[in-house]
């Protein structure tokens, strides 16, 4: 019974180059789009201005040593004394979601056992490995300016310099404008947020070809994916890495071009399905969309 079933594979199997029941391709890898998705930071746009101080909760009678001398601006040469505060403005703008597309370059290999020939036609069981690597992918941070001025509260009441005593005397109750002073600014920035990934994939599905000629064949396949998804987000001194693994599927279509009995080149192009990565840090979450179309091209090894 055994060598009546091996006769009739051997019977059905198509002659020439492609002689041989196992099939391993190997070659390079690209996947043509990884799309990254980074949220916006937390927070909204804002901006807030406060004094260090506030001359009018002053407790007690104030000294000359808490006081300083102004140029009175209604009489020429007279002074007057002031208090003073500096006012800080910060204004802060968080970033926003970006988006951001990596192609990703990677290696490939396939293992084939041909489980049924009849004429020209093949039926095959594939096994699927692959690893892409280097996905980059980054956003800006958001910022923050601060700006500052020193206001004067005077004594326009008194005391007069050089009178010291300010017993019966109080400032302002808002400052004079006209004296302000502008103290300069500064910006800052928070970090930006930077994505290194990589790709680890296992398939298996069945892969139909047909021999056109003896030295080319055309072939199609489909398989259900296992990916392992390697994510590092970094931003600034705060890091996370995780690994997910994520469901998937791929379609594909190649050629396969016979050199010698054993050996020949192939290219081919597919599609890949999978699920969306994410990983967060500081606030802000980034999703890695991998799925796209993927090509491929390298050598076949037939035993």
């Amino acid at each position: 019974m055994k060598s009546a079933i091996l006769s009739l594979i051997a019977a059905s199997t198509v002659s020439g180059v492609w002689a041989g029941n196992w099939e391993l391709t190997i070659g390079p890898a690209w996947r043509a789009r990884a799309k990254t998705t980074i949220s916006a930071e937390p927070g909204q746009a804002s901006s807030m201005f406060s004094y260090d101080r506030n001359p009018a909760d002053h407790a007690g009678d104030w000294r000359a040593d808490e006081v300083v001398r102004v140029p009175d601006a209604l009489t020429p040469g007279e002074e007057l004394y002031a208090a003073t505060a500096v006012g800080t403005t910060k204004s802060s703008v968080p970033a926003s979601a970006a988006d951001d597309v990596s192609r990703p370059l990677g290696l490939k290999a396939d293992l084939g056992c041909t489980v049924f020939a009849w004429k020209r036609l093949s039926v095959a069981l594939n096994l699927h490995l692959a690893g892409y690597w280097r996905l980059r992918s980054s956003a800006a941070g958001g910022h923050t300016r601060i700006s500052q001025v020193k206001d004067y509260w005077l004594f326009e009441d008194g005391p007069y310099p050089d009178d010291t005593d300010f017993s019966s005397f109080k400032p302002a109750a808002d400052p004079d404008l006209a004296y302000r002073e502008d103290l300069g600014s500064y910006a800052t920035k928070t970090p930006s947020l930077r994505v290194r990934g990589d790709l680890y994939q296992i398939g298996f599905g069945p892969k139909l070809a047909f021999a056109a000629t003896d030295f080319l064949s055309v072939y199609g396949g489909v398989e259900a994916l296992c990916n392992l998804a390697y994510l590092d987000c970094r931003a600034g001194d705060a890091q996370e890495s995780e690994v997910r693994c994520l469901g998937g599927f791929g379609v594909r279509l190649g050629a396969n071009l016979g050199l010698t009995e054993h050996l020949g080149l192939y290219g081919e192009a597919g599609y890949e399905r999978i699920d969306e990565a994410e990983a967060s840090v500081a606030g802000r979450r980034a999703r890695v969309d991998y799925s796209g179309l993927v090509v491929s091209a390298g050598f076949v090894l037939r035993f």
